[in-house]
């Protein structure tokens, strides 16, 4: 059965989750499908050994939860990742998240996985996804990620989004993605 991963890079139960698990109803019927929170790897900061180097796999040297995590995005056809806006970067979760895929970057075990991004953020959504597509180039280039899109939120408080329609029209855009790739 083909498989939709999602991730979420907040380290509170706020609108990346919300906007995850609304994605992810549309599609446990009929694919598997796992929402995860990066806040519960403990993942430790990649301590540039390269250690990892000298491996062919996606674990570091370093026992964390990483290789469980890592498993995880191996075995999905598409992985939709989310992260609040800090200071128009993402957040530590997911750029530790980032920094602890370089086990994967020396055997280009990521190469054309792939991708869709999701930012929230209190800013209007053109700059929030023009900063954070910024800050997530690096990582999909490197690893010569497939990013099928990014699509950034604007909202503040939990569950307190700026613009309702705008919301909604974008969810049923990504879960149109997420299907065409999943049923290919």
């Amino acid at each position: 059965m083909k498989k939709a991963l999602f991730i979420s890079g907040s380290a509170r139960n706020g609108n990346c989750k919300e906007i995850l698990e609304s994605l992810q109803k549309d599609f446990w019927l009929e694919y598997s499908t796992e929402v995860i929170y990066l806040r519960d790897f403990d993942l430790t900061p990649c301590h540039g050994c390269k250690g990892c180097k000298k491996q062919n796999t996606y674990e570091c040297v370093y026992p964390d939860k990483l290789d469980l995590l890592m498993g995880k995005v191996m075995d999905a056809e598409i992985v939709i990742l989310a992260t609040p806006s800090y200071f128009y970067n993402v957040s530590s979760l997911t750029k530790n998240f980032i920094d602890k895929t370089y086990p994967c970057y020396h055997h280009k075990l990521l190469k054309n996985k792939k991708f869709i991004y999701i930012y929230t953020g209190s800013d209007d959504p053109e700059t929030t996804k023009k900063r954070l597509d910024a800050c997530m180039w690096g990582f999909s280039a490197c690893h010569g990620l497939n990013v099928l899109g990014s699509y950034a939120f604007s909202c503040t408080e939990e569950g307190e989004f700026h613009d309702e329609n705008d919301k909604n029209s974008k969810l049923k855009e990504i879960s149109a993605l997420i299907r065409k790739y999943l049923n290919m």
